[in-house]
């Protein structure tokens, strides 16, 4: 300390203190003198131009290049939205998977940005779809895939009279017991009488028009021996009947149907 306070002299000082204003000067001069336009690329350093120093819609979309906007230009977000003028980001600018799910905003993408056929099944979440976003009448037969139908998909006494098909409730479809006298129509008795002499075969037939036959039999007018049927048949909703009288007199044979009305 002793040797610098020896050469400390007015001069010395005055000197240094000469220095440092012609260096601040200098400094001043550089950050408030500079020429329109003296600034260029080389001048900038790297990631020298921050959010705070972009105006608001400095970025045209002429000024974005090729792929400029990259994931990792989003994640450190030097071009804040403010910088960003209207439609200045076009398909070009952005790099392929730039635009991640934390780009985008809630309730971005609305129905006119997906491309048709764009949801695949894999797009979609297990259970995602419900009733609500089903349309009315969009699961044609088409839809539902074999066996998918089975009882337990069925509501109770959805399956009405019109859905049955014709001939489709078979006698192994019915319960015991479960068609009674209420479950059916109107029930008719139709016969013809037929004379048979004595040692002679006679010959009867009767039908039920348009209902149909449940049953059919016969009886003597009287009882004698001798009397018997050697055939009797149903044919459609008719029966015939061929008795036999060797009884030594004449007698009265009835064909009987049971006939359900139409």
């Amino acid at each position: 300390m002793n040797k610098i306070r020896k050469r400390l002299t007015y001069a010395n000082v005055m000197s240094t203190i000469a220095v440092f204003a012609a260096l601040g000067g200098a400094t001043a001069f550089a950050a408030t003198n500079l020429p329109a336009n003296s600034v260029g690329t080389p001048q900038l350093k790297k990631e020298a131009v921050a959010p705070g120093k972009l105006r608001n819609g400095a970025v045209i979309a002429s000024k974005m290049g090729a792929g400029a906007v990259t994931p990792q230009s989003i994640a450190k977000a030097a071009v804040t939205a403010n910088a960003l003028a209207n439609n200045a980001v076009t398909a070009p600018a952005l790099a392929n998977n730039a635009v991640g799910p934390n780009a985008l905003a809630k309730n971005s993408v609305t129905a006119e940005k997906i491309a048709a056929n764009a949801v695949t099944n894999e797009k979609i979440a297990a259970n995602a779809v419900n009733a609500g976003k089903i349309a009315a009448n969009s699961v044609t037969n088409e839809k539902i895939a074999a066996n998918a139908v089975n009882a337990g998909k069925i509501a109770n006494n959805s399956v009405t009279t019109e859905k049955i098909a014709n001939s489709a409730v078979t006698e192994a479809k019915l319960a015991n017991n479960s068609v009674n006298s209420a479950k059916l129509g109107t029930i008719t008795t139709v016969e013809e009488t037929v004379a048979v002499a004595n040692n002679s075969i006679g010959f009867v037939g009767a039908n039920c028009g348009s209902g149909t036959l449940l049953s059919f039999g016969y009886t003597w007018g009287t009882q004698a021996v001798g009397l018997y049927t050697k055939d009797i048949f149903k044919f459609l909703n008719a029966a015939f009947a061929r008795p036999v009288n060797t009884s030594g007199v004449a007698a009265n044979y009835t064909l009987q149907l049971i006939c359900l009305a139409a």
